[in-house]
């Protein structure tokens, strides 16, 4: 690997760290791929919705392959840099904690959403890889919170959030200020969670729908600059001008 195969990343960085960067460019879309499709089969198992002995083999194989995808290309870049082995953890810690604790799994997602190429080119990409990334939080954050509701509910007594399904159905309910009241924690541990979901989701819908409007805006503009011919916005109008209606000539 020469030295200009690792120009893109920053100088500063040891050359070590670069090469593990350089190899990340060629992985960030099977990773990715992987880890939402990890999530997925770990919701499906989680929720035990899945009653056909077949189709519950073939999820824990498919989530099992993808994790060893994501462990495996983890190794591979803790290899390459090895020789600043202090910094790489430095960097990439979460990623290491989210393979140590599957349920932080979900957030590598957005992680490598920033790391893929296609979503690196221009300034519109850059934008809707933005909201990709705010819609996609709204989502895992609501995940990561009923999840933690779920387990700590589903064996209290008289809790009626036994199930990951419901524990879902109750976040989404909760972070949209429903309140629908059909499923509720009754654990201490489990309404300072929903506390937390309630005040992260204003937040998060605020910010997601600023976004959404900011893009709508700007594309709205581009639009209607497209429309518009060149030279005619703002162009003052000249006296020779055959469309333009001469002044009197007051003497």
């Amino acid at each position: 690997m020469n030295s200009s195969s690792l120009s893109s990343s920053p100088p500063d960085f040891p050359a070590p760290i670069r090469r593990a960067q350089h190899f990340e460019r060629y992985t960030a879309w099977p990773v990715f791929l992987a880890s939402i499709t990890f999530f997925v089969a770990t919701i499906a198992l989680l929720s035990a919705s899945i009653h056909d002995r077949d189709l519950l083999r073939a999820t824990q194989i498919v989530a099992v392959v993808a994790y060893v995808l994501v462990l495996v290309d983890f190794l591979i870049r803790v290899v390459l840099a090895r020789k600043a082995a202090r910094a790489f953890f430095k960097r990439y810690w979460f990623e290491l904690v989210s393979l140590l604790l599957p349920l932080l799994r979900p957030f590598v997602i957005i992680i490598y959403l920033w790391r893929i190429p296609a979503f690196q080119r221009s300034g519109t990409t850059l934008r809707a890889r933005l909201l990709a990334t705010t819609v996609m939080f709204m989502f895992l954050y609501v995940y990561f919170i009923s999840s933690a509701v779920w387990l700590v509910e589903r064996n209290a007594p008289g809790a009626n959030i036994v199930n990951l399904a419901d524990a879902i159905w109750w976040g989404f309910a909760t972070l949209c200020t429903v309140g629908y009241g059909d499923f509720v924690p009754v654990t201490t541990a489990g309404r300072i969670l929903g506390v937390g979901l309630m005040v992260g989701g204003i937040a998060i819908v605020g910010t997601t729908t600023a976004l959404v409007v900011s893009v709508l805006g700007e594309q709205l503009k581009l639009r209607r600059d497209e429309l518009v011919p060149a030279g005619t916005a703002g162009t003052p109008a000249l006296a020779g001008d055959p469309g333009v209606a001469s002044a009197p000539d007051v003497r």
